[in-house]
């Protein structure tokens, strides 16, 4: 199962960011190593990372880039939120 993230490593956001996405490699590093069952199928998570430099632009692009290029039915992130105006 394919599940992206949206990272905030520079910028900003790179404060929550770094840690945050140190953590959630640590979970899904932890599920890997005992892989769950749903309907008799068993699964395990490809974590696809993106940096976005706390940059509106760059998440987009990368959501639109997990979503249709990885197949990523999850999408967890960015964790800051907008930072600038949107104008």
């Amino acid at each position: 199962m394919t599940v992206g993230e949206l990272t905030d490593e520079g910028g900003s956001c790179a404060a929550p960011g770094i840690p945050t996405a140190k953590g959630v490699a640590l979970a899904v590093k932890q599920i890997n190593e005992h892989p769950f069952t749903v309907a008799g199928k068993q699964y395990t998570i490809d974590l696809k990372p993106e940096n976005t430099n706390s940059d509106n632009t760059t998440a987009v692009n990368d959501l639109v880039s997990l979503t249709q290029n990885d197949g990523a039915k999850i999408v967890i992130g960015p964790g800051c939120g907008p930072t600038s105006s949107l104008d």
